[in-house]
């Protein structure tokens, strides 16, 4: 199986397709699997990678403190590992943290950075959300409990009066979050909350899309990598 040695641990990683990198980062409580989805429509255009942060999947687990600014460490010696001198990035959640950190530590090392679902600071809402929903992975709540108490942090309202594929998605969910063991789920945890903050500064061709376009955006997509003219409904 494809492992990097870098830095203090072993970083696990997979690829797919080929063209211009294209790096996915996974946010807090997940591993690659969470890329599933989207990683063969996105391998049509790309040489995409996905990896396992420090603590998450099958990447080591060393019992230390963890940072944003480490992770970001991390990612540069796994491009090192593959010979990538640059990329596009594409962030979730605490992932877009760790881009956003990569961009300002590496900018010549950026073609395009792509944040999905995440911030430039930690406000109090966030940091509680974080606290509470880490406190609950670490409980001894059953599964079932656990995706009831979480869901609302996590899914639209179309998803959750849709009680069966609420339960399909949650447990996707449970699987890829199980990667993460307590200690080192309370340890990404710490990274996210000293997130430093940062200022976005977009350009003129920058595209900044907000939530409710996102199925738009899907649609858009799906006809981009079907080679049609994207018809946009967004308002």
């Amino acid at each position: 199986m494809p492992y990097a040695p870098i830095r203090d641990i072993l970083t696990y990683y997979e690829e797919a397709g080929s063209g211009d990198p294209l790096v996915l980062i996974m946010g807090l409580g997940g591993d690659l699997q969470a890329w599933a989805l989207q990683v063969p429509a996105l391998a049509r255009q790309f040489r995409v990678i996905t990896f396992d942060n420090r603590g998450a999947g099958r990447t080591s687990a060393p019992d230390k403190p963890y940072s944003i600014d480490g992770m970001a460490d991390d990612l540069a010696a796994l491009l090192d590992s593959l010979k990538i001198d640059k990329a596009n990035l594409l962030g979730f959640s605490m992932g877009g943290f760790i881009a956003q950190e990569f961009a300002l530590k590496y900018p010549k090392r950026v073609e395009k950075l792509i944040l999905l679902a995440s911030a430039c600071s930690i406000d109090g809402y966030t940091a509680n959300v974080v606290r509470s929903w880490v406190d609950v992975r670490r409980s001894s709540m059953s599964r079932e409990q656990t995706v009831r108490l979480t869901a609302s942090w996590l899914y639209s309202p179309e998803l959750l009066d849709d009680q069966a594929s609420l339960m399909k998605r949650a447990e996707e969910l449970v699987r890829v979050v199980a990667s993460h063991a307590p200690l080192t789920l309370q340890a990404t945890k710490e990274a996210v909350l000293r997130l430093r903050p940062t200022v976005p500064h977009g350009e003129g061709n920058d595209l900044v899309l907000m939530c409710y376009m996102s199925r738009d955006f899907k649609e858009g997509m799906e006809a981009f990598l079907n080679k049609r003219k994207p018809v946009w409904q967004g308002k």
